[in-house]
């Protein structure tokens, strides 16, 4: 019962908080950027980037959490096999080596 419960605790979250989350950001962005809006109008093509610019900029869930199963080396760094390793892909997302301005929701931005 208990696995039970957590697995439906897992998909009511992944399926309804990170979507509502998604929407009320993409939302909050247009009413604080109405030149976005004029832009998509303009350009209904854009509506795709919009969402993808979206969710990396305001992703709603910003890390992850991993057992490496292995030891492992990163960078000079070594995670021992069994290690709780925290991924923050989120900061991956805002990467400037990666993406210029990497703050800014880029319409035109290339994938």
């Amino acid at each position: 019962m208990q696995e039970l419960q957590s697995l439906i605790l897992q998909i009511l979250v992944a399926g309804n908080e990170t979507t509502t989350t998604t929407l009320a950001l993409g939302m909050k962005t247009l009413i604080e950027r109405p030149d976005l809006v004029e832009e998509i109008r303009s350009a209904p093509e854009r509506v795709k980037p919009f969402i993808e610019e979206t969710l990396r900029v305001t992703a709603p869930l910003q890390t992850l959490f991993r057992r490496a199963l292995t030891d492992i080396e990163i960078h000079g760094t070594t995670i021992p096999a069994g290690s709780l390793v925290e991924v923050r892909f989120g900061a991956a997302n805002r990467d400037p080596r990666q993406f210029s301005c990497p703050a800014a929701i880029d319409l035109l931005r290339l994938p």
